[in-house]
């Protein structure tokens, strides 16, 4: 989830021997544009995981050009994930109440460890909407 996926692929071609590859499995957005509801589905996901942002295939793809690498596969393996997805999501109304309590007995805990069921909520909504995929790319220099 870098910031700058950009200078993400730059290091990667400065690193990479010329026929080496790098293979990612990410998050990726769908394709075009998204309502105001879709959008705010999708932010309210990564913000409770920190996550700036997510590209969809093709924005990944030009960066990765950009930057001297080829695109040789990009592997939709979102089927496979559904169902840890799935249970994520119901986990998260149990870890919600895990959560609270925890709060009281330490209530200085960080944003991010006091809200990271709220991420397992947010997630699966936005799968089943097709707001975003879970891809392996395979990228080559």
């Amino acid at each position: 989830h870098a910031n700058d996926k950009g200078a993400f692929f730059k290091e990667a071609h400065r690193i990479l021997k010329k026929g080496g590859c790098i293979i990612l499995g990410d998050y990726y957005k769908k394709e075009g544009q998204f309502t105001e509801k879709e959008a705010a589905i999708l932010q309210k996901w990564l913000n409770a995981w920190a996550i700036a942002d997510i590209c969809s295939k093709s924005e990944m793809t030009n960066l990765a050009v950009e930057n001297g690498l080829q695109v040789a596969e990009f592997r939709n393996i979102t089927p496979n994930i559904k169902k840890t997805a799935t249970r994520m999501y119901y986990s998260s109304f149990y870890l919600g109440a895990v959560s609270a309590m925890y709060r009281i007995y330490n209530p200085k805990v960080s944003f991010f460890a006091d809200n990271h069921y709220k991420a397992m909520r947010n997630q699966y909504p936005a799968l089943k909407k097709g707001l975003w995929g879970y891809y392996f790319a395979k990228f080559v220099k």
